[in-house]
């Protein structure tokens, strides 16, 4: 088995892995906003937070669903440092996201996380979709 191979299957796992994990957070976004407000919040004060945590989890979702959508393409498949960078902070990112979950951490930290592990792995990738597609400049 090639090291190709081998590397498609765990940074696929890797990023699926992130997906869910962001899929998991949706459902404790509440207990983080609530996390952010002080003891005595006004409603308004929740929808605000909210509506910021909607936004990061969304965010999140349709950039690593890009992600996914470009990697399947197979512009990037042989690129290996692209694949090992993309399995760490996929996997990074899933655990960041779990003791996001479970520490019910402050709703803003959501917006480091999709930063840090899912925004620069994408443009990563749309890098390298443009150094094939634009540049023609073939990894093997």
């Amino acid at each position: 088995m090639s090291i190709h191979a081998s590397l498609l299957g765990k940074r696929y796992m890797a990023t699926m892995l992130h997906l869910v994990a962001i899929l998991c957070a949706f459902y404790s976004l509440q207990n983080n906003v609530r996390a952010a407000l002080p003891v005595n919040y006004k409603q308004s004060e929740y929808n605000k937070k909210m509506d910021e945590a909607m936004i990061s989890w969304g965010l999140a979702m349709a950039f690593i669903a890009a992600e996914l959508v470009l990697m399947i393409a197979g512009f990037s498949l042989f690129y290996a440092l692209l694949a090992v960078f993309d399995i760490f902070v996929h996997v990074v990112g899933t655990i960041t996201v779990v003791f996001f979950i479970a520490n019910e951490w402050h709703v803003h930290t959501l917006w480091y996380i999709f930063i840090l592990t899912v925004l620069i792995p994408l443009l990563a990738e749309l890098a390298a979709v443009l150094s094939i597609v634009i540049f023609r400049r073939r990894p093997f």
